[in-house]
C-alpha cells in the first residue's frame, strides 16, 4: 500500500478546493518543515499530500488530479537528476518545485534547463519562498499551457493574449520572424530599464532560441548586472510568426545560492580546521598512554600477573581503535580539502592482496571467521597505489570482520576484466537493507543494526574507500 502522509494526518477534507501539492520527501523532518511552510499560506490554500518513495509520486499522479509536485531529488529509490528524468517522462506536464539539500549551482542550472519551474535550497526559513515558488508554478503552467494553446489552434484572441501577457509578473516580449521587438509587457520594460519596442532583440541581449532555459546576464547602462532565466517559444502574432520570450529575474535565487555556497565553504573550512587541531592535540597524550601500556605488557615495569595483562592488551586495543579513528577523522579532512595524496605506479597486485587477506585473516581467527582468498593467475599489472591499495583493503576485509558472526566467512577474489582488475570482498554477515545501502559510503553514515555493538566506530572508513 502507498505510504501516503496528508497534510493534517487525515487526508484532504471533503469538499475542500485547496490547490493540490504532492510532495515528494523521504525526510520526516525536510517533509514537516515543507508542510509547515506551505501552512503558512491562506487557509485551505493548499491541500498537500506527502510520500516517501518516487514509485509512490508516480502511481499518486496515475490515480489523483495534482497542481504541483514539490520533489527532493535524493530518494531511497532514486538518486540526483535521475529522479527528475523518470519524472519528467512519465508525466512530462506536471509544474514541478524542486526542493533539495544541495546548493551545487551547476546542480540547480541543469535542474532548471530541465524545464523545472523553481530550485530552491532547504532552509527552516524558507517558509515564504516555497509558498510563492509553488504558487508561481501553477501559475507559470497556466500561463504556458494557455499559450501553447493559443499557438497550436492559430485563432488565439490577441487582445486576451496581451491582457494575460501585460499583467504577468515575467517580463514578456513578442520578437517577429526578423529579430525585432513588437510588443513588451510593463515587466519587460522595468526589467531592462529602456524601450524595447522597434528594437532589434540582439541589441537588448534577449535570446531568440526557441526552447532555450540557460541562464544569462543582461548588463544595463549604469553596469548593474541581472540574471534572467529565459523560455522562448513560438506563436502567431497579428497574423504572422513571431516568438514570445519571458525573462525571469533570478538574480536574488543566484545571489542566494552563492552566498549559501559561500557560507558552507567557510562552515566546512572551520570545521576541517577544527578537526586537524583536536586530531593533533589528541595524539600526543595517546601516544605517551599507549608508549607506558606497552612497557606495562612487555613487563619492564614489573611481571605482570594473567589478569593485569589481559586488562593491559584491553586498553592497548582501545588505544589503537582511538588511533585508527584520529587518523580517519585527518583523511576525512584532506577530502574535504581535495589534498588525499595517491602515488600510483606499475605494479602487480596478486603479493598485496595475498598478504593483506593472510594479515587479517589472523584477526577473523579471533572471531571464529574463515577469511579466504582467490587470485587469478592471469591479472595484468595495473596502474596503483600500493599504500592506498592496502588502505582500502584493509577497511573492506576490516568492515567484513567486524559485522560477520562467528562462524562465518570472507572471501577476498581478484579477476581480470579485459584490461582492469575487480576485486570483491564478499561475507556472510547480515547484509543490508536496499536503502541503506545507497548510503553505506556516505560520511558518517552506520547501518541502524550493528551486530558488533562495541565496536560501532565513527562511520568513515567506507567513506574514505569511496574517496581515494
Amino acid at each position: 500500500m502507498m505510504p501516503l502522509i496528508p497534510s493534517d494526518g487525515a487526508g484532504p477534507s471533503k469538499g475542500s478546493q485547496g490547490l493540490a501539492v504532492l510532495l515528494i520527501e523521504d525526510s520526516a523532518t525536510d517533509a514537516l518543515f515543507a508542510r509547515e511552510a506551505l501552512r503558512g499560506g491562506p487557509d485551505h490554500e493548499f491541500d498537500i499530500v506527502t510520500v516517501t518513495r518516487l514509485a509512490d509520486g508516480l502511481e499518486h499522479l496515475s490515480k489523483r488530479h495534482v497542481d504541483v509536485v514539490v520533489l527532493d531529488l535524493n530518494l531511497p529509490d532514486s538518486q540526483g537528476t535521475g529522479t527528475l528524468e523518470r519524472l519528467r517522462a512519465a508525466y512530462p506536464a506536471v509544474p514541478l518545485v524542486v526542493l533539495s539539500g544541495n546548493s551545487d549551482l551547476a546542480i540547480a542550472a541543469r535542474v532548471l534547463q530541465m524545464g523545472v519551474q523553481d530550485y530552491l535550497v532547504k532552509d527552516v526559513s524558507i517558509g515564504p519562498t516555497l509558498i510563492r515558488s509553488v504558487r508561481f508554478a501553477i501559475e507559470r503552467h497556466r500561463f504556458t499551457a494557455l499559450l501553447e494553446h493559443h499557438a497550436r489552434a492559430l485563432q488565439a484572441s490577441e487582445a486576451q493574449l496581451r491582457r494575460v501577457i501585460e499583467g504577468n509578473h515575467d517580463a514578456i516580449l513578442i520578437v517577429d520572424g526578423g529579430g525585432v521587438v513588437r510588443f513588451a509587457n510593463p515587466a519587460a520594460v522595468e526589467l531592462l530599464e529602456s524601450p524595447a519596442v522597434g528594437r532589434p532583440a540582439a541589441d537588448l541581449h534577449v535570446p531568440t532560441t526557441p526552447g532555450e532555459t540557460r541562464e544569462q546576464e543582461i548588463t544595463h547602462a549604469d553596469g548593474r548586472r541581472v540574471v534572467v532565466e529565459p523560455r522562448v517559444s513560438s506563436l502567431e502574432w497579428e497574423g504572422h510568426a513571431a516568438l514570445i520570450v519571458s525573462l525571469r529575474d533570478v538574480t536574488a535565487r543566484r545571489r542566494a545560492l552563492e552566498e549559501i555556497e559561500h557560507a558552507r565553504a567557510r562552515q566546512m573550512q572551520i570545521k576541517d580546521q577544527f578537526l586537524t587541531h583536536i586530531s593533533h592535540e589528541l595524539r600526543t597524550p595517546l601516544t605517551v598512554v599507549y608508549e607506558f601500556l606497552s612497557i606495562l605488557g612487555d613487563g619492564i615495569a614489573g611481571r605482570l600477573n594473567d589478569e593485569q595483562a589481559e586488562y593491559v592488551a584491553i586498553m592497548l586495543r582501545n588505544v589503537d581503535e582511538l588511533n585508527h579513528m584520529i587518523e580517519d577523522l585527518l583523511e576525512v579532512t584532506r577530502a574535504h580539502r581535495g589534498k588525499l595524496s595517491v602515488e600510483p605506479r606499475i605494479l602487480g597486485i596478486e603479493q598485496t592482496l595475498a598478504e593483506t587477506a593472510e594479515d587479517l585473516a589472523r584477526v577473523a581467527a579471533n572471531k571464529n571467521i574463515r577469511l579466504e582468498h582467490e587470485v587469478a593467475s592471469d591479472l595484468p599489472t595495473v596502474l596503483a597505489d600500493p599504500l592506498r591499495l592496502v588502505q582500502v583493503l584493509d577497511n573492506l576485509i576490516g568492515n567484513a570482520i567486524k559485522f560477520t558472526p562467528s562462524g562465518g566467512h570472507i572471501l577476498v577474489k581478484a579477476r581480470r576484466l579485459g584490461d582492469e582488475v575487480e576485486v570483491v570482498v564478499s561475507d556472510t554477515g547480515p547484509g543490508l537493507a536496499p536503502d541503506e545501502a545507497a548510503h553505506v559510503f556516505e560520511e558518517l553514515y552506520q547501518a541502524a543494526k550493528v551486530v558488533d555493538e562495541g565496536r560501532k566506530g565513527l562511520g568513515l572508513g567506507l567513506y574514505i574507500c569511496k574517496q581515494l
